[in-house]
């Protein structure tokens, strides 16, 4: 969730960085992002070593591909019902 949340935040200030008119306050926000990355390098690099281990491992083309049959059955459920 904290993955979400952290990726929502670098969004919302990318965003912020496009739509902003002046150079000042673009340049503002990219210092701001450089130093958000900058405080919480250790724990973003720990995350990207996370998900490499789990990539090698194999669990994780399991897990997508749990995840897309439970998706797809949920649809089928939900689809059948709303024909019935």
């Amino acid at each position: 969730m904290e993955n979400i949340i952290a990726i929502g935040i670098v969004l919302l200030i990318l965003l912020f960085i496009y739509k902003v008119g002046s150079a000042i306050w673009r340049f503002l926000g990219v210092l701001f992002l450089v130093a958000l990355i900058w405080i919480f390098r250790a724990t973003i690099m720990e995350q990207i070593n996370e998900w490499s281990t789990l990539i090698q491992s194999g669990q994780f083309w399991d897990e997508i591909k749990t995840f897309a049959t439970e998706g797809w059955q949920t649809v089928t459920r939900w689809f059948g019902n709303l024909v019935k």
